[in-house]
């Protein structure tokens, strides 16, 4: 967001800090930074609950979804099944879940829920690959980090925790039960996230520290 100031007679600010003094021009300048402020944080908080908006629209679809399969499934939803639908909800997006419903009508339960644990896989390897790569980044000594401060980069796992290197982001990714079955097995992710948590557990126990 920007804002022109002007001083109200002819010149620039150099002119009018000589005729008028600094108060005039502290005067002029602060009531904008004030409107500026309030906007900026107006806009943010819409963002917030646009974001609110979503993710509640998107639970909404969710429910949908569980209602039709119940009503229209004599023996209803196993936990699995339930888990599945679960899953989409947090790593899929609404049109995923949209989708998923389309399906669920056109072809059954059994397509449903293949098409959404395909989206899981694919969602949270995205958001891996995306996290190690701001990662890397970060630590690539001939990155511009542009006006961000080093320790202000950083990645948060799956359960909304925020972390500064790699190794503790994969860690928590590791202990995260639900994640990790959808991550395939023996691929790279899967061995690197195997790894990480391997070596901070001797290094745990080296430290004294019980795993």
């Amino acid at each position: 967001m920007v804002s022109i100031i002007r001083p109200a007679e002819k010149g620039d600010f150099n002119d009018m800090l000589k005729s008028q003094g600094a108060e005039s021009v502290r005067n002029l300048i602060e009531p904008e930074i004030a409107k500026l402020t309030v906007a900026s944080n107006v806009a943010e908080l819409k963002s917030s609950l646009k974001a609110s908006d979503d993710r509640k629209s998107q639970f909404q679809s969710i429910e949908l979804l569980f209602s039709k399969m119940v009503n229209n499934d004599n023996n209803g939803l196993n936990n699995l099944q339930q888990q599945q639908i679960q899953a989409l909800a947090q790593f899929g997006k609404t049109e995923n879940i949209n989708t998923a419903i389309q399906i669920y009508r056109e072809k059954g339960i059994d397509s449903c829920l293949l098409y959404s644990n395909k989206i899981c896989i694919a969602a949270i390897e995205k958001k891996i690959q995306k996290d190690l790569q701001i990662m890397q980044n970060k630590f690539d000594p001939n990155y511009n980090l542009g006006d961000k401060r080093f320790s202000d980069i950083v990645i948060y796992d799956f359960q909304g925790k925020s972390h500064l290197v790699p190794e503790d982001y994969l860690n928590a990714i590791g202990k995260d039960k639900q994640v990790m079955q959808y991550i395939s097995p023996n691929s790279e992710i899967d061995k690197e996230i195997k790894n990480t948590v391997k070596n901070c557990s001797k290094i745990k126990l080296n430290q004294g520290i019980r795993v």
